[in-house]
């Protein structure tokens, strides 16, 4: 998994470290993740730990040093697939330096730093536009000789309603009407997908641990747990809890612990509600 951007991605969070003034030793004491992890990170070797807690690592790592989280995550992508991330990036921001060429109105080009002062409407070209105008209206006159001649537009014949047309007329919009309320009157109304029971979990550290957690079916919440340390989460319905260690946490709802144990080393995915565990997966082996 070592390659050149892969050092030169470690490099960078070295640097943004020691620009700030931080230890490893400080952000240990902030994240719980062992110093070797830490030098591991900024040595570029990744090979030591698993894919799920290296991201877990290099998230709560850029956090602590004031690096863009989501931004750090794609430049590790990238390069872990050999990508320059740094030249993508200079391209982004000539991009968006560069000034926009905007066309005239004899064919020629213009650039333009500010589009929003070009956008502006020039006023010489609109009153131009009037005059133009005028100048039409008195040709039009002018070679028309002026007459007095009235100009006849015909009407589009219309049948006169009759008292059978208006009718069956009202009998369409009486028929439309009697469908829209039979449609309104069958649609299903929408019922909640979850019933609400609302209850607290708390996920403790004995081991370090991945956790992703999605809960009530809409937000996701993914960390890391070490020994002794906890987490807090308020759920509506229910959680379904990624477990990257299974005996590397306890599990308590409302503040009373639930019979759970699992082996060192496995995954498991695990739905809880406020009655405890309502169903199990079968162990897989933990990703190398």
């Amino acid at each position: 998994m070592n390659n050149e951007q892969l050092k030169k991605f470690a490099s960078e969070l070295k640097a943004a470290r020691e620009e700030k003034g931080i230890s490893i030793k400080d952000i240990h004491a902030q994240t719980r993740i062992d110093t070797r992890y830490l030098e591991a990170l900024e040595d570029g070797d990744y090979s030591i730990m698993p894919e799920v807690y290296i991201r877990a690592f290099i998230r709560e790592y850029s956090a602590e040093v004031g690096l863009d989280v989501e931004e750090t995550l794609r430049k590790y992508d990238l390069a872990k697939s050999g990508s320059d991330f740094s030249r993508i990036e200079e391209s982004e921001e000539k991009e968006r330096e560069a000034p926009k060429i905007q066309k005239t109105d004899f064919g020629g080009e213009t650039k333009s730093d500010e589009p929003e002062r070009n956008n502006k409407k020039n006023p010489m070209l609109f009153y131009g536009g009037i005059g133009a105008a005028v100048l039409i209206v008195l040709l039009i006159l002018i070679f028309s000789g002026g007459g007095d001649e009235e100009i006849i537009v015909e009407n589009k014949y219309q049948a006169p309603k009759t008292e059978a047309t208006i009718e069956k007329s009202e009998s369409r919009k009486s028929t439309a009407e009697k469908k829209k309320l039979q449609e309104k009157a069958s649609a299903p109304i929408s019922e909640p997908t979850l019933p609400i029971n609302p209850f607290v979990l708390k996920l403790t550290g004995v081991d370090t641990v991945w956790v992703r957690a999605k809960i009530d079916e809409k937000r996701t919440e993914e960390f890391m747990l070490y020994p002794d340390i906890s987490r807090t989460i308020e759920v509506n319905s229910i959680a379904n809890v990624l477990i990257g260690n299974a005996a590397g946490v306890e599990i308590f709802i409302d503040g009373n612990k639930i019979d759970f144990s699992g082996e060192k080393g496995k995954v498991r995915n695990l739905i809880l509600t406020k009655d405890g565990i309502q169903k199990k997966k079968r162990n897989v082996s933990a990703p190398q």
